[in-house]
């Protein structure tokens, strides 16, 4: 028998992609991809939200040891809103964001779910954060 969690794995891969380090983040059914969203979705709605993803979810992860979601002041968001921690002994990434923009991080990915086709969506920036983080829905 399946329980939720089996349906909502994700798998996370830290890799140097063709435009930079990438995070990558995939989902090859509908239940994962909501999983995903209603983090985003938490992190909106929840003042000083902060958790690792990879702890959050059923998640196996590859190259990334730590991918912390952390809410923070309306108006505060930096250029820059994923950064690599320093800890030379450990891959992780700090993904900070106010909940207006996580808002609009689960619209992106709502995006994904209408169409309900394989295709994947870039949620941070190419030459400003320290990876691109790429959510992948039903792509192998």
């Amino acid at each position: 028998m399946t329980d939720d969690r089996d349906r909502e794995h994700l798998d996370i891969d830290y890799y140097p992609g063709a435009w930079g380090p990438t995070i990558r983040i995939a989902a090859q059914d509908r239940a994962g991809l909501l999983a995903f969203k209603r983090v985003l979705l938490e992190a909106a709605r929840t003042e000083g939200y902060q958790r690792d993803l990879l702890s959050t979810l059923n998640i196996r992860a590859v190259g990334i040891d730590s991918l912390l979601v952390k809410t923070i002041s309306s108006g505060q968001d930096p250029p820059m809103s994923l950064r690599r921690l320093p800890d030379a002994k450990t891959t992780a990434f700090e993904w900070r964001l106010s909940s207006n923009n996580w808002e609009v991080q689960a619209e992106l990915v709502d995006g994904l779910l209408a169409q309900d086709l394989p295709g994947h969506q870039y949620l941070t920036e190419e030459g400003v954060d320290d990876a691109l983080i790429v959510v992948a829905f039903r792509e192998s």
